[in-house]
């Protein structure tokens, strides 16, 4: 394999996942539980998103900021309860205080609708995040909406449907 330069290394969301997390600057708080459940919801999607097909069609880097925002949203959601989280009233603290997250997952065309307003979890990632990954929100927001209706589906037996 070497002589023919084969490299059979794969990229995953993972080290992405970690450089993100060092750009929000939740390392730095492993004792807040707060920001401990975003990272192994986050990490725990990434893994997931690795068996499912449907994200074979967008970067390593886009699926881990996808499944950090959908960690995020999730914590901030009735649903969390219901899945066994801790819902957490205010998780916007992580990168905005200014803003509260909810989550509507009535159909796909309520979730499109909902990312498009300055509430969406998709918003978080603002210029200043853009600048520093290169990765766009508009980026995000197809992988966001297909993971999140796959999890849905595959993970939480469509408990996050139920969310207001």
């Amino acid at each position: 394999m070497r002589a023919l330069d084969f490299d059979v290394r794969i990229a995953t969301p993972l080290p992405f996942l970690e450089r993100f997390e060092r750009i929000l600057d939740l390392r730095a708080s492993d004792q807040n539980e707060l920001h401990n459940q975003f990272k192994l919801l986050a990490r725990r999607f990434c893994t997931l998103s690795l068996r499912d097909h449907s994200c074979l069609e967008y970067k390593p880097s886009v699926i881990a900021a996808a499944c950090l925002l959908i960690a995020i949203n999730i914590s901030s959601s009735p649903a969390a309860n219901a899945i066994g989280m801790t819902q957490f009233s205010t998780p916007a603290n992580l990168i905005k205080p200014e803003r509260d997250i909810p989550m509507s997952l009535k159909s796909s065309t309520a979730l499109s609708e909902a990312s498009k307003s300055s509430q969406s979890p998709i918003s978080l990632w603002d210029a200043s995040i853009t600048k520093i990954t290169g990765i766009s929100a508009g980026d995000i927001q197809p992988c966001y909406l297909t993971f999140l209706n796959s999890l849905n589906r595959t993970e939480f037996g469509g408990e996050l449907e139920r969310d207001p």
